[in-house]
């Protein structure tokens, strides 16, 4: 296979592609989304125009208007013939290839060059035995794979007149209404409304107040009302924890009910994960069994089994999400592995990457944080929002904040 064939596109249709980017602009930022640049062409007379129509746009904030406006901002004289030669066999590419049948390739085109460069890359640093670094890019490059999946026919960025965003606003904010998410704590439901589409909710509480169970609760609550997908990214528990607890409480509710003046501690989570209340739950466990099967079937849950689990490896399995999810949770991003030069950074630039990456997946995220017990020990019964642990700006980059 050469490496033409392997980038998908012919030299022609990439003519045709920077042909339709002078006609249309939001092609070029289609193109930027997908981090093209001039290492992706062919030839070298592309790269050149590739380059001038990147530096015009970094210069003034727009594309050339025409072929005459690049040439004149090309200096070198020898230069303007041959930008005026090559962007003119573009324009007569577009012509042959219309954008709607590119389009459909442009995807597949950024992905094999992704895979073409990120590999001869890999291979480099593993024959330098520099064995970390190469999985680090292994890692880089799967979460771009997964990022140009989600991105592709997406609206791009930029500019758009108000008034006709406005048209179609009463009919979004229905769609809205109808994806909206209840929250299984009546209070927080009455508080809020719900959960919006595209939410970051950032859930903290102090060690041992809660956090993980709120979270639990919400989930199995969100997966049994809704019936539709629902994932939670269980890195603090213990393989098979989520499922448990949820079918623990459903046989501690029907023992309760059926039974008054239970012993004190009897009825435990503790008691039943060490195996110890099989007489008392024996005759509701296919009752249980029946039920959790009907209810949480769309429950998704990831466990951490081995390895690290870095922001990479979120990032990558939250792409995957893209129109499979109806809200995800991340318990907690405390246990998330951070590469410890500068946590406080890591985190911050974490939360605002989700916050951006909820608009293109288009499903909430709720974010379970620790918070410090420096509020505690000022006798402060309610936390405050810098409490929240290593990363007091969280809260600010969340569009729900909620503390226990």
């Amino acid at each position: 296979m050469s490496v033409r064939e392997l980038l998908a596109f012919s030299e022609n249709q990439q003519q045709a592609v920077i042909g339709h980017c002078l006609q249309h602009p939001a092609i070029w930022d289609m193109l930027q989304e997908f981090n093209v640049n001039d290492k992706w062409l062919s030839s070298g007379a592309l790269s050149d125009v590739y380059n001038k129509l990147a530096a015009f746009k970094a210069e003034y904030s727009r594309l050339p208007l025409s072929i005459d406006e690049i040439v004149d901002y090309v200096p070198d004289e020898l230069l303007k013939g041959a930008i005026k030669r090559t962007l003119a066999k573009c324009v007569e590419s577009r012509k042959k290839h219309p954008w709607d049948t590119l389009e459909k390739k442009i995807v597949g085109w950024a992905k094999s060059r992704l895979i073409f460069t990120a590999t001869k890359e890999i291979a480099q640093k593993y024959d330098e035995g520099k064995h970390e670094e190469a999985m680090v890019l292994v890692q880089k490059s799967a979460v771009e794979l997964q990022r140009i999946e989600s991105v592709a026919g997406l609206e791009p960025d930029g500019f758009v007149s108000a008034a006709e965003r406005i048209k179609d606003e009463a009919m979004g904010r229905e769609e809205d209404e109808k994806r909206t998410i209840k929250y299984s704590i009546p209070y927080l439901q009455d508080v809020t409304g719900g959960i919006l589409p595209t939410e970051v909710v950032l859930w903290g509480a102090t060690s041992g107040a809660g956090k993980t169970e709120a979270g639990k609760i919400q989930v199995a609550y969100s997966a049994r009302t809704l019936q539709e997908p629902v994932h939670y990214f269980a890195l603090e528990a213990e393989p098979l924890e989520i499922e448990r607890r949820i079918k623990y409480g459903m046989m501690g509710r029907r023992y309760r009910e059926a039974h008054a003046g239970i012993p004190q501690g009897l009825i435990s989570y503790k008691n039943w994960r060490q195996n110890r209340l099989n007489t008392e739950f024996a005759p509701y466990e296919k009752e249980v069994e029946a039920e959790f099967s009907k209810d949480y079937k769309t429950l998704n849950t990831y466990y951490r089994k081995r390895g690290d689990f870095g922001i990479a490896q979120l990032e990558r399995e939250l792409w995957k999400l893209k129109g499979q999810s109806r809200l995800a949770v991340i318990d907690h991003i405390h246990f998330l592995d951070l590469d410890g030069t500068n946590e406080v950074k890591e985190l911050s630039d974490l939360i605002k990457k989700i916050r951006q990456m909820s608009a293109v997946l288009e499903f909430p995220i709720i974010m379970i944080a620790h918070i410090t017990e420096k509020g505690v020990k000022h006798n402060e019964l309610i936390p405050r929002k810098e409490d929240f642990y290593s990363a007091s700006n969280l809260f600010k980059t969340s569009t729900t904040a909620i503390m226990m």
